[in-house]
């Protein structure tokens, strides 16, 4: 394709709800920032006992597969007929031929879960996996119906400090500019003495801890009303739970913004809890940004 990868979104599509409400996400992204679409839809052969079954089965699977895809560009079309859109169908885990696609891609966007999600589960493995691994923002899209955005529109971002979270501020800016929304900047922290033991405060009272998380988000956001002097900031610092918190101001949101991994995480941990949680919960699409620099090891 003559457009550069780096201007191009990719969408998995399965032809479940979730999956069509992430290409009706991604065309509006693709218009609003110039890109191109890419449609990606994978098959993978049932197994039986050990033995995969054969070609007539593949065979079929590749066809039901490429019609999938088909009625995705069928959607696009009839949203934004001029948009450029390219397809991939190919055999392999629907994660796999996602993180291919995506290697150098602006995003990735994908339904919260496919055709066989397990009973219960908010979140498909799928969805995970990709968010997990890409190294582009990965964008969650849940079948929300006819999603309400309150108003003033806005998107929010989750931070906490760490270097991640600069990342995931650098996306949300973006996202709040081409949209023209207000950006609510959130840092919710908490003493937790669930285990019983006591925290080391000092002589601090709960208003000058809070004053100090007040002064690390301000810092954090510092610089950023330069290069976005079009973005309304609200910087929230709330006493919460961090996925709490996210979950009840993604209410109404256009979209909320997290980093893979907040401060104190685990190494071998890609994905945090709080991102975890905030995909299993959110009300209303949620972005995953890992930082440029974090190698991926999977």
């Amino acid at each position: 394709m003559s457009t550069s990868r780096k201007q191009t979104i990719v969408v998995g599509v399965d032809g479940s709800p979730a999956a069509e409400s992430a290409v009706d996400w991604a065309v509006e992204e693709a218009i609003r920032e110039g890109c191109s679409l890419h449609l990606v839809g994978a098959y993978s052969l049932p197994m039986t006992g050990a033995t995969p079954m054969t070609v007539p089965i593949e065979v079929d699977l590749e066809k039901s597969t490429q019609e999938v895809v088909d009625d995705a560009v069928a959607r696009v079309r009839d949203q934004a007929p001029h948009l450029q859109v390219t397809t991939t169908v190919r055999m392999a885990g629907a994660s796999v031929a996602l993180l291919d696609a995506a290697a150098d891609a602006r995003a990735v966007v994908v339904g919260s879960r496919g055709h066989r999600p397990l009973r219960g589960a908010l979140l498909g493995s799928t969805a995970l996996q990709v968010a997990t691994h890409a190294t582009c923002p990965t964008v969650v899209v849940r079948d929300l119906g006819a999603h309400a955005v309150s108003s003033p529109r806005r998107v929010v971002v989750g931070t906490d400090g760490s270097p991640t979270s600069q990342d995931a501020l650098a996306f949300a800016f973006e996202q709040a500019s081409a949209r023209g929304c207000e950006l609510v900047a959130v840092h919710a922290w908490w003493l937790d003495l669930s285990d019983g033991r006591l925290i080391d405060v000092g002589a601090r009272t709960t208003e000058q801890l809070a004053q100090g998380q007040r002064i690390l988000l301000a810092e954090q956001l510092a610089g950023f009303a330069t290069r976005y002097p079009d973005v309304t900031v609200r910087p929230t610092v709330v006493e919460d739970e961090p996925a709490t918190a996210l979950t009840r101001l993604s209410a109404g949101a256009e979209l909320v913004v997290v980093g893979s991994r907040g401060r104190g995480g685990f190494r071998s941990l890609l994905l945090g809890s709080v991102s975890q949680r905030v995909l299993q919960t959110a009300q209303c699409p949620v972005a995953v940004v890992r930082p440029r620099t974090e190698p991926d090891a999977s």
